[in-house]
């Protein structure tokens, strides 16, 4: 492994097209062709099993874009890459921070309530909601979520969101224990684990859908799409 290095950030401006660029550089070995263009796949990792999940490159574009900026590169095997943030320049930055993620609805805007212990998958869907125009609660204990469902109701929620396995209270009782409050809640499953016995379970049950992960942005979309849809059929993978 190669410790030493460079690694140079630098900032432009350019006051004709309104825009900030923030590039860094490094002087490592560059980027393989065949890693490219899975660079910026939600779960995509490099690293070993259990050493990362690869969403730290998706997290920052969706972050970056849903200020209505763009995260691009520059690589050379060899030579090093070289990542460019540009940003638009906002007027009114709170107005910006309140108007993002609503521009770019593809269906009814929806209110999620969203569990998941693991904080990158968590972060992502929970921007991949934002990004389609949705309203997102989120929860990182389903018990915690439980807790919040008892104390405010269900009235205005349109969709659980949940992943399967999760200390404490796994996702199957805990969308069983939601919709002892609301009967007719629609419920995402999210699992790694295809041969799970709650996600067969979870396949098979009305108004229920699941989706294996790792997933990609136009997945994770399709499944919302049917999941609000009235009268739709729960979709298995």
């Amino acid at each position: 492994m190669v410790n030493d290095g460079t690694l140079t950030l630098r900032v432009t401006v350019d006051p004709v097209a309104r825009r900030v660029r923030l590039s860094v550089a490094d002087t490592g070995t560059g980027i393989p062709v065949e890693v490219r263009k899975k660079l910026f796949q939600p779960f995509y990792s490099t690293k070993s099993r259990g050493r990362g999940t690869g969403l730290g490159l998706v997290t920052s574009l969706g972050i970056v874009r849903s200020f209505g900026g763009d995260l691009t590169y520059e690589t050379e095997i060899g030579r090093g890459t070289v990542f460019h943030l540009d940003l638009p320049e906002i007027a009114d930055p709170l107005t910006a921070l309140h108007d993002t993620g609503t521009a770019r609805c593809t269906h009814r805007p929806a209110r999620i309530l969203l569990v998941e212990d693991d904080e990158p998958v968590r972060t992502v869907a929970e921007m991949m909601a934002h990004s389609l125009g949705h309203q997102v609660i989120a929860f990182a204990d389903s018990r915690e979520a439980c807790v919040w469902a008892q104390s405010h109701g269900l009235e205005d929620i349109d969709l659980l969101i949940t992943d399967i396995v999760m200390p404490g209270m796994n996702g199957h009782v805990l969308s069983h224990r939601l919709r002892e409050l609301k009967p007719a809640l629609c419920v995402l499953y999210m699992s790694g684990y295809v041969d799970d016995e709650a996600a067969l379970v979870a396949m098979v049950q009305p108004g229920v859908f699941f989706l294996p992960k790792p997933f990609s942005t136009e997945e994770f979309s399709n499944k919302l799409a049917a999941a609000l849809q009235p009268g739709s059929e729960p979709q298995g993978m």
